[in-house]
């Protein structure tokens, strides 16, 4: 049996397009984000300080998306109780313990130490090594954890 293909529409020509340009955005964005918070982080910020403005000012960037749009706006409103519930557990979860662990995690390992290690030669500490097998660890465990899951 032949398949025919159908013809490309300008309309989802534009749409892919779009959607390639979003999606090297976002990594571009979330790529270059742990940059800047290593940056940030050697400018003497503390950890939890730097991560509550980081994603306060995000905060404060998109609201105006929300307030511009009353259907986003009805839909908030719309919320229930468990709904406010759950996106205060994701807050405190996510964004203030992960989020914040993260932040601390980099004042402690180079997230480059591995690589220093591999292309420059330069020795790592005792530290560094522990860490860098701790995170390999919770990667494997991860990803195991993901394929039972999946």
């Amino acid at each position: 049996m032949k398949h025919e293909m159908k013809p490309v529409t300008q309309t989802q020509s534009t749409s892919h397009l779009r959607a390639v340009l979003l999606a090297l955005l976002v990594t571009f964005l979330w790529s270059t984000s742990w940059v800047l918070i290593k940056l940030g982080l050697q400018a003497s910020l503390p950890p939890l300080t730097f991560a509550g403005l980081r994603y306060t000012l995000a905060f404060l960037c998109l609201l105006p998306f929300v307030l511009m749009k009353p259907s986003h706006l009805q839909s908030i409103k719309d919320f229930s109780k468990s709904t406010w519930f759950l996106l205060v557990l994701l807050g405190l979860v996510f964004y203030t313990i992960t989020q914040g662990a993260q932040f601390i995690g980099s004042t402690m390992l180079p997230q480059i130490a591995i690589l220093v290690w591999v292309f420059l030669g330069e020795s790592l500490n005792q530290r560094q090594i522990l860490g860098l097998g701790l995170v390999t660890i919770g990667i494997i465990i991860v990803q195991v954890w993901r394929g039972k899951k999946g």
